[in-house]
């Protein structure tokens, strides 16, 4: 069986897949194991998506549930699973269940096409951002913008776009309004909808950013947008409605920022209220890249901390040792600058094990404030 033909099968609608949209991304188990063995039941297309993802999650176990529900860390931003070794250099990585027939979920940044390309060996069209786009109003030369992106995607391996670029052009110091589509509701829900189907329609799954109202990069983490419910539905929220509308697009990523003073990614109005039971929506929802609220899961040095550096907000005293290689700090600030290797073999053959204080700096603190040495994690 052709495979592009097996991948068309799965493309029907993937906003009926709910939380176990990863399956959009299916290949027959027969495909991996031989083909004398009977094909899955839910590799059968004339099931629907909804029925295909139960029958496969009955089959799962309660581990490779949960390794659908995370990525395994970006080596530029913090700590790396173990598990990450396989992924292809982009921005997120989701691991394979190969015994079911899943494969690895390989994510890249391509909200004006392939990034990184250069910096892992491979070429992509240079395009014009998102803006520029805008501002043709050319709703066929969004899906052929997107088509293009989608098509660079699959040949460097990837099979998750994390573009789609909805947010406003309220603030404009934004330092990444060129990734968006302009100030106006209606023209950036038309324009990302299209962006989305023709990157779906190249059996890349799509996925709309950042939900909702993260309109400015600094302080992302911090800001609190206090906005009343019928402004943000008439603004910021009717441009994702608009998008998820025309694209089906399978995945939303959540915002970095508070919205009425719950975190995008834990507010029950903008997640359950609005996206799930007002717009329907049955794909999945991600964070992005260091993502959450670390006002309240903390951010906290972990045993599987792959590189430790002394951070400069760590400010410890003058004359007090950086617990990972000894030397001693000059100033409140000082940064040792120091990359313990040796730290870096212990963290990935350590067990996962309950927050004790950071390993290297001894900070018990770390959970109740932002700890640069990376968040804790569990291998895989």
């Amino acid at each position: 069986m052709n495979l592009r033909l097996r991948l068309r099968s799965l493309h029907m609608n993937p906003l009926s897949l709910g939380i176990a949209t990863f399956s959009l991304a299916l290949l027959p188990a027969f495909a991996q194991t031989g083909s004398e063995h009977k094909p899955a039941p839910w590799m059968n297309t004339r099931l629907s998506p909804d029925e295909r993802a139960t029958l496969v999650v009955k089959e799962m176990t309660l581990d490779e549930k949960i390794s659908l529900l995370h990525g395994t860390g970006m080596a530029s931003l913090g700590p790396v699973s173990p598990l990450a070794v396989k992924s292809n250099g982009g921005a997120g990585y989701v691991v394979a269940i190969p015994r079911l027939g899943i494969p690895a979920i390989q994510m890249s940044d391509a909200a004006y096409g392939v990034r990184n390309s250069g910096e892992n060996g491979r070429c992509s069209t240079a395009l014009p951002d998102d803006l520029a786009g805008a501002a043709s109003w050319d709703l066929d030369a969004a899906y052929e913008y997107g088509a293009l992106i989608a098509r660079e995607l699959r040949a460097q391996g990837y099979n998750m776009s994390l573009g789609g670029g909805i947010n406003l052009a309220r603030e404009p110091r934004n330092g990444r309004t060129f990734e968006y589509m302009g100030e106006d509701p209606v023209l950036a829900g038309k324009m990302v909808g299209q962006v989305m189907k023709g990157e779906q329609a190249q059996h890349i799954i799509g996925d709309i950013k950042h939900y909702a109202l993260n309109d400015q990069e600094s302080g992302r983490n911090a800001v609190n947008v206090n906005i009343d419910k019928r402004s943000m539905r008439e603004s910021d929220l009717l441009a994702f409605e608009i998008g998820l509308r025309e694209s089906n697009a399978a995945a939303v990523m959540c915002s970095y920022n508070r919205v009425n003073g719950d975190y995008a990614c834990e507010n029950k109005y903008l997640l359950t209220d609005v996206l799930k039971k007002d717009w329907g929506f049955k794909g999945f929802v991600g964070g992005g890249i260091r993502q959450g609220s670390p006002g309240r899961t903390g951010r906290a040095c972990s045993p599987h901390t792959a590189v430790h550096v002394c951070q400069r907000r760590n400010r410890r005293p003058a004359g007090k040792k950086c617990g990972g290689c000894g030397r001693r700090f000059r100033g409140g600030a000082e940064d040792c600058g120091t990359k313990h290797r040796a730290a870096q073999k212990r963290a990935l053959a350590a067990p996962a094990r309950s927050f004790q204080g950071c390993q290297h700096c001894g900070d018990r603190r770390a959970r109740r404030r932002r700890h640069d040495l990376g968040r804790r994690v569990s291998p895989g």
